[in-house]
């Protein structure tokens, strides 16, 4: 088993669906961002969250929201390519902070002066 924490934001809305037994499942993706400048990527991770949750979350999640998931790896075959994928199936996803619209990363309140001798660490 493989556990992991994941934070970022939705790159679209979510998506909620029926399962083959009738319960209802939430999937949705989280882009990461790694490195910066030049060495800046983004790492696309899929969420799965099943029951009632979904249902909760369905209403609540939206493109750009900031999250921060925790759960299991999981994987995937695409039945049409065969293709294997690794989801995220979560076990609690917290929302983060919400940033003023056209921002891009989560919202902390802080004054920068562009002086990195005014920062404590």
């Amino acid at each position: 088993m493989i556990n992991a924490t994941v934070t970022g934001r939705l790159g679209k809305d979510p998506e909620l669906k029926e399962t083959r037994k009738g319960g209802q499942m939430l999937r949705f993706n989280v882009a990461s961002d790694q490195g910066w400048g030049d060495n800046k990527s983004t790492n696309w991770v899929g969420v799965v969250v099943f029951g009632k949750r979904a249902e909760t979350l369905a209403r609540i999640l939206e493109k750009g929201t900031f999250v921060i998931v925790r759960g299991e790896f999981t994987t995937r075959t695409d039945e049409g390519t065969g293709r294997t994928y690794f989801d995220l199936k979560a076990d609690d996803v917290e929302l983060g902070p919400r940033a003023p619209r056209g921002d891009s990363q989560p919202y902390v309140e802080a004054s920068s002066t562009g002086n990195d001798s005014d920062i404590p660490f």
